[in-house]
């Protein structure tokens, strides 16, 4: 599985398999309308469940002098969204990856930290499951089902990921 991130820095992005870079500055986008889908990502562990979804791995981190944290926590267990599939096409790649914007009212199914204002969005691990069943990304609007969402949380544009299964019925 290839992980996805998406730095914004100084107007340009950047993708890459890694990230070393934390600054502060993170998207404005008002915070989902819900508070149970925030978790405390000092406290979450494997077998916990959020939401719906089940917790399979945690990899945080609490920033020095700061009191918040950082990181990657797997989640297993469908999840029906609502949204716009389109391409990621990052600025220094020809490069397009199939995504999903998460409308307001869907992204409280996704669980997120506490301090995280980004907007909801991931691009498939499995690109070619989404292509076969929705076509080249076109900015459609479609109701789909997810497993595996992998939340990543730098204060920066890091991509989420999640596994297509099916288009909603």
């Amino acid at each position: 599985m290839r992980r996805i991130f998406a730095l914004v820095c100084l107007g340009t992005v950047a993708i890459a398999t890694g990230c070393n870079a934390i600054t502060d500055e993170t998207p404005s986008a008002p915070p989902p309308s819900t508070s149970d889908n925030v978790f405390d990502p000092a406290q979450v562990q494997p077998g916990d469940r959020v939401l719906n979804l089940e917790v399979v791995s945690v990899d945080v981190a609490q920033l020095e002098s700061q009191e918040r944290y950082v990181g990657t926590v797997v989640f297993e267990g469908e999840t029906t969204l609502s949204g716009t599939y389109s391409a990621f096409t990052p600025a220094d790649t020809n490069e397009s990856f199939p995504c999903f914007n998460v409308d307001e009212d869907s992204a409280a199914q996704l669980p997120r930290f506490p301090e995280d204002e980004r907007n909801s969005w991931f691009c498939f691990d499995n690109a070619e499951a989404v292509q076969q069943a929705l076509g080249e990304p076109a900015n459609q609007q479609v109701t789909i089902v997810i497993d595996s969402f992998e939340y990543a949380y730098i204060p920066s544009d890091v991509t989420n990921m999640a596994t297509f299964i099916r288009v909603a019925e």
